[in-house]
């Protein structure tokens, strides 16, 4: 979304999740696919086996936590994951869900419950020379008896074409990390220009950004800003 410099999000060493997308980690499975004009829909279906590990040797995110230890065991992962594309007019939206599900290889394994949800909204309109899109993810985690985690993410922009092959644009983005307690909440703003310059494959770009976070955390409140500019030549 135009946004070429993005300033940090990491405040006191609580870093706060930036979700561009919804996605399956290391996803296997079937998918089907279905194309009808201006509307397009997909069917994930996620059918994997992840190894367990120690705390030496990691496992997999996805992988279940043994009753009273924290060693994780080798885990099926079954769920769905469908997604909606359609064109109306100027306007293109989409919209993603997921849930998957959790189950020892080894049966009779006493295991934590384990839960991993998401959903994704996100679409843009054109009006003349202008683009403006809005999405909003939100992911919802839960092990064991320890609080749900729902990161999420709110963020547009809206992108110009000045004539020539010339661009301006903004974006803003209000991410939270989603915990339950002392949440850590992240806003950030950019603006860009790009253009043609001198011939018409090497393009000037530039950028600037800020970013604010807040939390009522001991530490991790703080903002940071910056600058980039970036030389491109497309061959």
């Amino acid at each position: 979304g135009m946004g070429y410099y993005r300033a940090a999000t990491n405040f006191g060493g609580n870093t706060v999740p930036y979700i561009e997308h919804i996605t399956i980690s290391g996803f296997e499975g079937l998918g089907v696919g279905v194309n009808a004009g201006d509307i397009s829909i997909t069917a994930e279906v996620p059918w994997m086996q992840v190894a367990g590990g120690t705390a030496a040797a990691p496992g997999h995110a996805y992988s279940l936590t043994k009753e009273g230890s924290t060693d994780t065991v080798a885990t099926n992962v079954t769920g769905f994951r469908p997604n909606l594309k359609a064109k109306l007019g100027s306007a293109n939206i989409s919209a993603t869900v997921y849930a998957l599900s959790f189950s020892p290889v080894e049966s009779g394994t006493e295991t934590v419950s384990k839960s991993d949800t998401g959903i994704q909204l996100m679409g843009n309109v054109a009006a003349g020379a202008a683009t403006v899109g809005l999405g909003y993810t939100q992911k919802n985690t839960k092990e064991g008896d320890a609080d749900e985690v729902s990161p999420s993410i709110l963020n547009g922009y809206v992108k110009v074409g000045l004539g020539s092959a010339s661009n301006v644009g903004a974006s803003f983005e209000v991410i939270g990390d989603g915990a339950s307690k002392d949440e850590t909440t992240v806003t950030r703003i950019s603006a860009s220009y790009d253009m043609p310059f001198f011939v018409e494959a090497v393009t000037l770009k530039l950028g600037v950004g800020t970013s604010t976070a807040n939390t009522d955390k001991a530490a991790g409140s703080g903002s940071a800003s910056g600058l980039e500019a970036e030389w491109s030549y497309a061959f």
